[in-house]
């Protein structure tokens, strides 16, 4: 499956990227014109400093993955680099949750990807991280990430799950940041 790619920015800062509107719903049907939510306002894009030299610096780590992702988006990919903001886009989940999951990220030196690749008609499916450490080319950094199916000859019920995962990964050293699949297919590209 080849995913759209849609990119939306709102007073310079780079606000969302993916397969679907986000739950703030940036586009709307016939309307190319991206509407800037008070959420959208408040994610922010930096310019790295410093780099990412050595391995550990370079480390992804999971911070949350659930196949009930319907609560906190519609599909897609959003970079996040605040944390207000995370909290704000895990506030469905719960005060208690939102805090747990945004307590593992140092948001002075990561990011967090969420990736989201819409609803599965099976709760087998489910994202994962192809590589546990960022690529780094120059200014550019790469993440790999699926969907992962279930066995073909494995019998499921027929549910509707919505998968999703969210990572936290250092922020620093790239200019760049570029989601793409298992095979190298860029999904989309955020500035850093």
């Amino acid at each position: 499956m080849k995913l759209k790619t849609i990119i939306a920015v709102g007073l310079g800062f780079l606000v969302i990227a993916g397969c679907a509107p986000s739950r703030t719903d940036l586009f709307q049907s016939g309307n190319s014109e991206a509407r800037v939510s008070k959420l959208d306002r408040k994610v922010k894009s930096t310019a790295g400093a410093g780099g990412a030299s050595g391995n550990s610096s370079s480390v992804i780590t999971e911070i949350y993955a659930t196949d009930k992702c319907q609560a906190v988006s519609r599909g897609g990919f959003i970079w996040l680099t605040d944390q207000v903001v995370l909290e704000d886009l895990l506030t469905p989940l719960g005060a208690e949750a939102a805090t747990e999951i945004t307590t593992k990220v140092n948001f002075d030196l990561q990011g967090v990807l969420m990736v989201d690749f819409g609803t599965t008609p099976t709760p087998a499916y489910r994202v994962k991280l192809m590589r546990d450490k960022l690529q780094l080319d120059g200014p550019k950094a790469m993440v790999q990430v699926d969907l992962v199916k279930p066995a073909a000859d494995k019998k499921m019920v027929q549910v509707v799950s919505h998968p999703c995962a969210l990572y936290a990964m250092p922020r620093l050293g790239y200019t760049t940041l570029e989601v793409q699949s298992g095979l190298g297919d860029v999904f989309t590209t955020f500035s850093n």
